[in-house]
């Protein structure tokens, strides 16, 4: 159990009126804590979570924590990930967050379980589309696809590890968060006050709920509701070299499938199904 974030947080809103919890996290964390309670003989953890920890008392299962206090070292580069946990070095051909240590030691405890032998490489280890895919962009730039789904932590976990990118040419493509019922404003707004603090070339920002929450409160943005507008925009404005992040709902996926240099990587994005490429349509992508 990795963490509890707002995923999904306006199927709990009836929970707080009924006075059940005072915050949602609480609800949803208590909603997860069932699957602690069927859990017979091991809970792999976030040590570091108070929300979870308050649940780990349900279950009769033995206990491991997993906890960022593991983790040395962390460095990202321009196509792999470095990280040091416990003095032990892995080096993964893959972008990921420095959260993603936790995701390293829960798989090796579950390993020892198991008493399944670890790779230690991860030389088979592959990302699933949208979740911070490299691909070649026209105008010899670099696209970083995090588009698929957008949660309040995941965002923020995505850039920060954009921020560690060496780059001093990124710009930020970013749609809304969805689902969030009555906490819609307040993690919106909590993204721009991180925004606020990275160095980035440029800001575009696409969907409702981010120009209405998060551009007010961003300096030197460009904000867009409709997708194929921020596409526009992007093939004008480009001019090589940038490194583009995309991170967020609004079909960003249908923007970076027309950004692409070599076409043959759309089979490499996600929603690719019929009934997406129907609704992309319909929206101009």
């Amino acid at each position: 159990w990795t963490g509890v974030g707002k995923t999904h947080a306006a199927n709990f809103n009836q929970l707080l009126k009924n006075k059940n919890f005072s915050i949602v996290e609480d609800a949803i964390g208590y909603e997860f804590g069932f699957y602690l309670e069927s859990t017979s003989k091991l809970a792999i953890v976030n040590g570091d979570s108070d929300l979870i920890n308050k649940q780990t008392k349900r279950s009769k299962a033995e206990i491991k924590n997993a906890s960022q206090k593991n983790t040395d070292y962390y460095k990202l580069f321009k196509d792999r990930t470095e990280f040091r946990i416990k003095g032990k070095t892995y080096l993964i051909n893959a972008l990921l967050p420095k959260e993603a240590s936790l995701s390293i030691q829960m798989t090796l405890s579950l390993l020892e379980c198991l008493d399944v032998k670890p790779d230690y490489s991860f030389s088979k280890f592959t990302l699933p589309p949208g979740r911070s895919g490299i691909f070649k962009g026209i105008k010899n730039t670099t696209i970083i696809d995090s588009s698929y789904n957008a949660t309040p932590d995941g965002v923020i976990s995505i850039l920060e590890m954009f921020e560690f990118y060496p780059s001093n040419k990124k710009w930020l493509v970013l749609g809304d968060m969805i689902e969030l019922g009555e906490e819609e404003k307040e993690e919106h707004e909590k993204l721009a006050e991180i925004i606020g603090r990275m160095k980035l070339e440029k800001i575009i920002l696409v969907g409702p709920r981010v120009s209405k929450y998060t551009y007010p409160k961003i300096k030197n943005a460009e904000k867009f509701l409709m997708p194929k507008d921020a596409m526009g925009y992007l093939t004008n404005n480009l001019k090589g070299r940038e490194v583009v992040l995309f991170k967020g709902a609004r079909f960003l996926e249908g923007i970076i499938e027309h950004l692409l240099a070599d076409k043959a990587d759309v089979s490499n994005l996600c929603r690719r199904e019929k009934i997406w490429q129907q609704r992309r349509k319909k929206w101009g992508l």
